[in-house]
């Protein structure tokens, strides 16, 4: 669905007599611009990923590592890493918080306290901390070559809609419960609530909060994997 076909869908159900597919700023009786409506749209496809995790990206995102260098700028595009593969070796990086990675990091494999710190120790990077700094990363130990770090993410749209003739990114199931998004934002305004939209405004909340519902049990039935075999004691 293209951004022309859901905004079309919007304002017929809205009764929005001054409604035009090529205006983009409102007039003196048009109570929403197809510009205020688009973002309403980026905002609802985000709210979305967010909330369902439903775009999978193996191939978009990577860190080139650098030897000598443990912090890496991190992408406002990605929600979280499902996996980290230094290309070199063919071997994975533990993705961990700083909470996990203090509970772990400061006793060796005899329990004993690491004299070192953390924050010094060089060699082959064995995890990545997400979230010391926001939207920076963290390898330890400070890695000792070059290399690349393959990450495998949850991740927001790629693009942001700027045009009519954008295609919508969410699965095309879901596209649809995007209008109430749209109704959601648009009959809040002041604007639209003196025109009456109040109620309207109602059944849009609840109609997008249901339909996000939905989509994260689907979509977690679907991604998640196989469970695990638990065996009793003899």
């Amino acid at each position: 669905m293209t951004v022309n076909e859901i905004i079309t869908l919007f304002s017929r159900q809205s009764e929005e007599s001054a409604y035009t597919h090529d205006s983009d700023m409102p007039d003196s009786i048009s109570l929403w611009s197809n510009y205020q409506l688009m973002e309403y749209l980026n905002e609802g496809q985000e709210e979305f990923a967010e909330r369902t995790y439903c775009f999978k990206d193996g191939s978009n995102f990577s860190i080139s590592v650098v030897s000598g260098t443990a912090e890496y700028s991190a992408s406002a595009q990605i929600l979280k890493i499902e996996r980290a593969e230094l290309l070199s070796t063919n071997t994975m990086v533990d993705t961990v918080s700083i909470e996990e990675f203090s509970q772990t990091t400061y006793y060796d494999d005899y329990y004993r306290r690491r004299a070192a710190s953390w924050e010094e120790q060089t060699g082959t990077p064995q995890c990545i901390i997400t979230d010391i700094n926001y939207l920076t990363y963290r390898l330890y130990p400070i890695p000792v070559a070059d290399d690349t770090l393959k990450l495998t993410v949850r991740r927001l749209p790629l693009n942001r809609l700027t045009a009519l003739t954008d295609s919508l990114e969410i699965p095309e199931r879901y596209q649809y419960s995007l209008l109430y998004k749209l109704q959601k934002e648009a009959y809040s305004a002041p604007k639209a609530l003196l025109m009456g939209f109040g109620d309207a405004l109602m059944v849009a909340e609840r109609r997008w909060e249901d339909a996000l519902k939905n989509a994260v049990s689907k979509i977690r039935i679907k991604t998640r994997g196989p469970g695990k075999i638990r065996y009793g004691g003899i």
